[in-house]
C-alpha cells in the first residue's frame, strides 16, 4: 500500500537493505517492512 512492502526471508537466505548506498538492515532470516521507492533489496542464498 502506497509503496510500503513486507519481506520475510528464510534462514537460508541473507538479505541486505540499502538506502542511498548505505546499508540499513542486513542479516539472515529477517522480516521487516520497507519503503520500495527509496530502498534497494538484495537476497543471496547461503544454504545448499
Amino acid at each position: 500500500m502506497f509503496g510500503f512492502k513486507f519481506i520475510k526471508v528464510q534462514p537460508t537466505e541473507h538479505v541486505i537493505l540499502t538506502k542511498n548506498g548505505k546499508i540499513t538492515k542486513e542479516g539472515s532470516g529477517l522480516s521487516f517492512f520497507y519503503f520500495a521507492p527509496t530502498h534497494s533489496l538484495v537476497k543471496v542464498p547461503i544454504g545448499r
